[in-house]
């Protein structure tokens, strides 16, 4: 995501990944709004099949500059974590897409981090 979000409309949403093992072993204290079964949570323009696509499987991005996928993507936690060992992990609408700008679901996203804690968003944030 760039650090510059566009205030130009189109459909995002927000998505969740849910370990099912964890989820179906119980892993959840809401007393104290801890979901232990959320790895991840992340806003997209895209089909939730493109965004599992991306993090699973794809290895590079899209150049615009030279109109191929050259440039190589850089494994982050959720990303190694999802390849290694997240194979009972599902993709899911946190929030439906909807018209609306980047900046709006990007103040949307946040907010779904710091109320789920997702263990593997950097810093929660």
């Amino acid at each position: 995501m760039s650090m510059k979000a566009s205030l130009r409309k189109s459909n995002h949403g927000i998505y969740i990944v849910k370990d099912l093992d964890a989820l179906e072993a119980g892993l959840t204290d809401p007393a104290n709004n801890d979901h232990y079964y959320i790895k991840y949570i992340g806003s997209t323009n895209k089909t939730l099949k493109e965004v599992e696509y991306n993090h699973r499987e794809e290895t590079y991005f899209y150049n615009k500059k030279t109109g191929k996928k050259d440039i190589a993507i850089t494994l982050t936690d959720f990303r190694r974590a999802l390849r290694d060992r997240g194979q009972r992990w599902v993709f899911e609408w946190l929030i439906e897409p909807r018209e609306t700008n980047e900046y709006s679901i990007l103040i949307d996203e946040g907010t779904m981090i710091r109320h789920y804690h997702p263990s593997l968003n950097k810093n929660n944030t």
